[in-house]
């Protein structure tokens, strides 16, 4: 049965994972403060174009303190969240709201002013809702939630391969590859990634070896809509796909955990309704 503990172990392991990537930002320079931005990337987003009406993006290119305030909120939210949920502090609550209301902003403006996709801070959107929860069994079905939410993403990105033809294409791996890691390739570096990056465009049978067993991977998660019973395996098959496609293709994934976290938990049973003392706040 779903316990506190648990929902305190998941709040570290948010906590912890958002201190680790955003180290990773840092020391890879892809942090908000380390840009100078002069122009952003507008997408077709009606409720972002909304938020480009306020001038807000244009405030954010001006000004640097304020580039490195949005930076130390994306990082210190998630911190503060977890010590308050694992005090069992009322205030949790709407600070899990601010969190993820912030998350949703920080993504946006970073994907039209930075270089990484609004993807990859999905997590970071979903994962302080389940902190919203009053109760044990809101925290329990929260979390199934964010469960089906990480299945269905994870799948339909192999329906994609599907329905776009990628996965049929036999020389698709080769050209993601080279796409991807063009400045490497270009300057004729000589290290271990490169050499591998070399040897997977070389030999296309490896490289679409890897990419069908990739998406074969992806679609796997099919199974987790039917049944649980098979939810540590999933979650083992998913950490083994976020690792490799950040030593592969350099795409930093590890913002997913929490989200990959959800499988673990998902197999415990609700508590029983209307017992008093599952409440999580005091």
């Amino acid at each position: 049965m779903i316990e506190y503990r648990h929902i305190r172990l998941f709040a570290w392991i948010y906590a912890a994972t958002a201190l680790v990537f955003f180290l990773w930002m840092v020391l890879n320079g892809l942090h908000f403060s380390a840009y100078q931005p002069v122009f952003f990337n507008n997408q077709t987003d009606l409720t972002g174009n909304y938020i480009l009406l306020t001038g807000f993006h244009l405030k954010v290119i001006q000004l640097p303190w304020l580039r490195v305030l949005l930076d130390a909120s994306f990082v210190l939210l998630p911190v503060m969240l977890s010590v308050l949920v694992a005090g069992r502090k009322k205030i949790a609550v709407p600070v899990a709201y601010l969190t993820a209301g912030f998350a949703l902003l920080y993504a946006w403006l970073y994907s039209i002013l930075g270089v990484i996709s609004i993807e990859v801070f999905t997590a970071w959107i979903f994962t302080p809702c389940v902190f919203t929860a009053i109760s044990l069994r809101g925290f329990y079905f929260r979390l199934q939630i964010l469960r089906l939410l990480f299945l269905i993403i994870f799948f339909s990105t192999a329906w994609w391969k599907f329905r776009a033809g990628g996965f049929f294409h036999f020389e698709q791996m080769q050209t993601i590859l080279f796409r991807q890691h063009t400045a490497a390739l270009a300057y004729g570096s000589n290290d271990l990634w490169s050499t591998l990056y070399k040897f997977l465009i070389q030999h296309p049978l490896v490289s679409c070896s890897l990419y069908v067993t990739a998406t074969l991977l992806e679609a796997s998660m099919v199974v987790g809509f039917f049944t649980r019973r098979f939810d540590r395996w999933l979650l083992v098959l998913a950490l083994i796909f976020i690792g490799m496609d950040y030593l592969l293709m350099e795409i930093n994934y590890f913002s997913w955990i929490p989200m990959v976290t959800a499988l673990y938990f998902s197999r415990m049973q609700p508590p029983p309704e209307g017992v008093s003392s599952q409440t999580t706040i005091r």
